[in-house]
């Protein structure tokens, strides 16, 4: 638990001020399916794909989802501003998530 708060204090030490994406996108819908307390790491990747961090030993995943005017919704490692990040359990299953844009 001190590597995870340790982790978050120096992530959050070197970024600049962030806030929760508010308004509904393509990307809302898309992860509708996550839900604190019951969705899987292993459903998460089945349905995102290979995430663009991986800390704590699959503990935080990270994603960079860019949305696309073209190709609507996709992930790369392509900086759109966009983070989904979760924490899971040690069984794997979904503790919290926060989809969050930087300045």
């Amino acid at each position: 638990m001190r590597k995870l708060i340790f982790f978050f204090l120096i992530v959050t030490g070197c970024t600049q001020y962030v806030r929760p994406v508010a308004q509904k996108t393509e990307l809302h819908e898309k992860i509708t399916f996550l839900k604190d307390g019951e969705t899987r790491r292993d459903e998460v990747i089945a349905r995102l794909g290979n995430p663009n961090e991986i800390y704590e030993g699959g503990h935080i995943i990270i994603f960079r989802p860019c949305e696309d005017k073209k190709e609507g919704l996709i992930f790369s490692n392509i900086e759109c501003g966009l983070s989904l990040v979760l924490v899971f359990t040690i069984e794997g299953v979904l503790e919290k998530h926060s989809l969050i844009r930087g300045r």
